[in-house]
């Protein structure tokens, strides 16, 4: 899980970045490297799970952001993440 800081007051660099970013986000979780992707409702942090084998992989992930150069964050490894719609199996139309 990534604890993602940003800045207070959005510049319009930022701002202009924003649908670059859920488009990448999006690809990121239809690849399933990303599962989920949360934004405080006061918008000055996110929390990002990544899957990845070691902390420079998150890193590689977060870095490639379209708001990389706007934001910190720190790793926080987890020891498993479950999430409602992983206990749903999905059904096949076979």
């Amino acid at each position: 899980m990534v604890e993602v800081s940003l800045p207070k007051g959005l510049s319009p660099q930022l701002v202009s970045k924003i649908p670059h970013q859920r488009m990448h986000i999006n690809e990121m979780m239809q690849r399933g490297t990303i599962s989920s992707y949360t934004l405080a409702m006061d918008r000055s942090k996110l929390w990002v799970c990544v899957s990845a084998d070691n902390p420079q992989e998150v890193d590689d992930v977060i870095n490639d952001f379209p708001i990389a150069d706007f934001i910190t964050y720190k790793i926080n490894e987890l020891a498993f993440h479950d999430t409602a719609h992983s206990l749903i199996h999905e059904f096949s139309l076979n």
